[in-house]
């Protein structure tokens, strides 16, 4: 597992995208390298990315990573607030490939657009007024399509006592703070082995 936390606040928007874009951009690259494998080979493997219409400046078309993923034993799951953040390719990439949908409460104007895929059933109306942890859900099912209904989730179980203390203390056990690296590295100066820890393999 491989968490990477990219602070906007921190590093500003424009680093922001470009390091998120290239995260993204590696994950595929190690992704389609899996091709050469048979499928059984294949491990399982999901990316989440928040916020994603902020991290999807990539040398490929996104669409076209959506319709591979499948192939390549990934999941993707791309979070974003509505969709006018996504551009109109990677939404209709998005709605050819993502053929199972579950929606939750949406805006007038995403419920306008989104109702297309449980209508007649369930219409934008329905989806604009759903209660907290209601949702409307289309399916595919043995490859067909199921009629759209909607489910009831589980609210979040409460928080357990100590975790936070918990976390703090494995942290101060297994890492160091990044001062104590960098002072580290001062401390020992130059490489003794006269070669370029750059280029060391």
């Amino acid at each position: 597992m491989c968490l990477v936390r990219i602070p906007k606040g921190s590093l500003g928007e424009d680093t922001t995208r470009l390091l998120g874009s290239l995260i993204v951009a590696r994950v595929w690259q190690a992704t389609t390298a899996r091709a050469a494998l048979a499928q059984r080979q294949r491990r399982d493997a999901s990316l989440y990315v928040d916020e994603a219409h902020n991290f999807l400046n990539l040398p490929y078309a996104m669409e076209d990573m959506l319709a591979e993923a499948r192939g390549c034993r990934l999941s993707m799951t791309l979070a974003h607030q509505h969709l006018g953040q996504l551009g109109k390719d990677l939404k209709e990439g998005i709605s050819t490939n993502a053929r199972s949908k579950i929606l939750f409460n949406a805006s007038p104007e995403d419920a306008r657009e989104l109702a297309r895929h449980t209508a007649p059933r369930i219409g934008e109306h329905d989806l604009a007024h759903l209660g907290v942890f209601h949702a409307a859900v289309r399916l595919v099912v043995g490859g067909e399509e199921t009629q759209p209904f909607t489910v009831t989730t589980e609210p979040l179980p409460p928080a357990i006592r100590g975790r936070a203390r918990l976390v703090r203390k494995t942290a101060a056990r297994h890492t160091r703070p990044l001062s104590a690296s960098a002072e580290g590295r001062d401390a020992s100066g130059p490489d003794d082995t006269g070669t370029d820890p750059r280029r060391a393999t």
